[in-house]
């Protein structure tokens, strides 16, 4: 059964008035260009866990490209045509560099804030992707339910899917920069880097997609495998939504104005919803 509530939250601050019709809570969405042999790659990763990683757990998908630049680099030579054409679509020049929902932020690992983030996730979305899935001994099927709540611009969009794996450790660094742990690298697409033409449906109705791929238990461990899904407007590149299973089943939802001017000193009351997706009490 699905439940909502409204909460009422104050916030002692100061900002610009902005409308939204929206309804979905918005996923921030993390593509991360790095390569284990990038000296600089080595010292900015670990301070983008810390500051975002470890502190955002559940309102953000982060997904590591390993590129076939600067040197030598394991994780790209598995599947170096998918990353190199998302390098392209981004036209990615160096490494490390991050990109937030595609358009939000273009940069290093280190600059990529908590206020930059903050400002992705305090906006709706207008569609919602919950994302499932389900094996049946090495082949796994993913599945994706994708519902429109507001209007969707519709044109240039197209949904991805991919699978990644959730951590990789290596006993002694696989490239030059003395990096041995690596998370959420970027494995293979569901339904190739160019994806698949997507048609919103009608307010309040939805699409449904599914994926299916085998396991590689030679190269992988299948136990950190996990998919991802999102839709992006490939005229602007914006990520309109992304969603995956390991995220939690329940979403904050601003109800109405994401931002409020207020007063120093002062209170300002936000109306918000509380969604539960997963079906339980």
């Amino acid at each position: 059964m699905k439940h909502v509530f409204l909460l009422s939250l104050f916030l002692i601050a100061l900002f610009p008035a902005q409308d939204t019709h929206a309804q979905a809570r918005r996923v921030a969405f993390f593509e991360h260009f790095t390569n284990a042999s990038c000296g600089p790659c080595a010292s900015q990763n670990p301070v983008f866990k810390a500051n975002i990683m470890d502190k955002n757990k559940g309102n953000y998908i982060h997904m590591a490209y390993h590129t076939v630049w600067p040197g030598r680099d394991p994780m790209n030579a598995y599947n170096k045509e998918e990353v190199d054409a998302r390098v392209k679509v981004y036209s990615i020049s160096g490494v490390p560099t991050m990109v937030l929902q595609g358009n939000s932020y273009n940069g290093s690992p280190v600059g990529a804030t908590q206020d930059i983030m903050n400002r992705v996730i305090a906006t709706s979305s207008p569609i919602r992707i919950n994302v499932s899935e389900s094996s049946d001994g090495t082949t796994r099927t993913v599945s994706a339910k994708i519902s429109s709540l507001g209007q969707v611009p519709t044109a240039g969009l197209r949904v991805r899917a991919a699978i990644l794996e959730s951590e990789i450790t290596y006993p002694t660094p696989p490239g030059s920069n003395g990096e041995k742990e690596f998370p959420n690298v970027f494995r293979n697409f569901l339904n190739s880097a160019v994806g698949e033409e997507f048609t919103p449906a009608a307010i309040g109705e939805s699409v449904d997609l599914s994926w299916t791929y085998t396991l590689n238990t030679t190269e992988w461990d299948t136990t950190r495998i996990s998919a991802v899904v999102w839709v992006q407007n490939d005229n602007t590149d914006e990520v309109i939504n992304a969603g995956a299973a390991y995220l939690p089943m329940v979403e904050l939802v601003m109800a109405d104005e994401q931002f409020k001017k207020g007063a120093a000193q002062g209170s300002v009351t936000f109306l918000a919803r509380v969604d539960n997706l997963g079906g339980e009490e």
